[in-house]
């Protein structure tokens, strides 16, 4: 099977359905193709959960959790955050080179503050 953006849908949303059922972007390869990942194969899976979430199809996932169709409005919050921060690595370093103030996009994208858990045996 080739990677299209239906079959990466369809294989998400059969088979790795929720967080604790994301999937390596290698695996998800192998499961669609059948064969190894190499990096024009990988590329190629990016590009089209990129083309899916453009679509507006809830292709979630981070680093630590895989990829999986997302389950609840929980998975689509936590891949949100991760994306926006990733994002605002890079907009932050843009922002730093042409020396303007950072930019602040959480609000415009309506995506709620982050929780910020304490760190163990911090006194309060």
């Amino acid at each position: 099977m080739k990677i299209t953006k239906d079959a990466v849908l369809n294989w998400l949303a059969d088979r790795h359905v929720g967080r604790g059922n994301g999937v390596s972007a290698d695996q998800l390869v192998l499961e669609i193709t059948g064969e190894p990942a190499g990096t024009n194969s990988l590329r190629l899976l990016r590009t089209r959960i990129e083309e899916l979430r453009r679509d507006c199809v809830a292709v979630c996932g981070t680093p630590g959790t895989g990829y999986f169709y997302s389950e609840n409005q929980a998975d689509i919050n936590e891949t949100c955050e991760w994306l926006y921060q990733r994002a605002m690595t890079t907009l932050t370093q843009v922002s730093r080179m042409k020396k303007r103030p950072d930019p602040n996009l959480r609000e415009q994208l309506a995506l709620p503050e982050p929780v910020i858990q304490p760190e163990e045996g911090a006194g309060l």
